[in-house]
């Protein structure tokens, strides 16, 4: 199940389909580890929504 899942994940974020879930995954693992990656996260957010 949870390979399915990363599988998938890895899909969308290859073809760029769904950047606004994969952000948001990326965001809630970073912020779980420390704020100042959570900042980089973000930014690396608003490019793949900008792009």
């Amino acid at each position: 199940m949870i390979r399915a899942v990363g599988e998938i994940l890895a899909f969308a974020a290859d073809r760029a389909f769904s950047p606004l879930p994969v952000g948001t995954i990326v965001l809630v693992m970073v912020s779980r580890r420390a704020r100042r990656l959570q900042v980089t996260a973000l930014g690396l957010w608003v490019l793949l929504v900008a792009a």
